[in-house]
């Protein structure tokens, strides 16, 4: 048998092993603990150490901020969270922290093997008071006119050489793939 079959029935056995566990010992239904941790996974950059969580910050708003800028290019209600003209990078961060804070501390009473984890986000809540976003920038490396055109989607794909290809898509190509009308 060849050694990506026998890792399959590996993990396989190892996934249910886990399922049993974690069903036994916190009583809570395997698909919503997936749940309750993926959405850990998702949103822990809050729970990194303060160096990780500045960068985290400065990529997550940026997000937001290109998604905003994109609202107002097409007439739309910008989101309020995504609006760079009334939010602050550190602003968001501390916010954010507000709002999800219980839900971890929640989550870590079930998994309290990631107690040490949710415990750092009174650290990177309490480094947030000594920043502003000139200082986070500066720290994190942001280039000052970054985010004032908003990224645009790109097509990924290889020349006859071998060679990778970045196409950007037009507006026409985005619309159509996220089934909107024309712009």
């Amino acid at each position: 048998e060849d050694s990506d079959a026998e890792g399959e029935s590996s993990g396989e056995l190892l996934g249910e092993a886990v399922t049993r566990a974690v069903s036994a010992s916190t009583g809570v239904s395997i698909p919503i603990a997936q749940e309750l941790l993926m959405k850990v996974a998702d949103t822990s950059n809050v729970l990194k150490p303060c160096h990780v969580a500045r960068k985290w910050a400065v990529r997550v708003t940026d997000e937001f901020f290109n998604q905003g800028d994109m609202e107002r290019m097409r007439g739309l209600p910008v989101t309020p969270t995504c609006d760079r003209e009334k939010q602050t990078r550190v602003g968001l961060q501390k916010g954010f922290i507000g709002f999800i804070k219980t839900f971890f501390c929640n989550v870590a009473t079930l998994f309290p093997g990631i107690r040490d984890s949710v415990d750092q986000i009174d650290v990177v809540r309490e480094m947030w008071d000594g920043y502003d976003d000139k200082m986070l920038e500066e720290e994190v490396g942001v280039f000052p006119d970054y985010g004032k055109e908003p990224v645009m989607p790109t097509i990924e794909s290889e020349d006859e050489f071998g060679e990778e290809l970045s196409t950007v898509m037009s507006r026409e190509a985005v619309a159509a793939a996220l089934g909107l009308p024309n712009p």
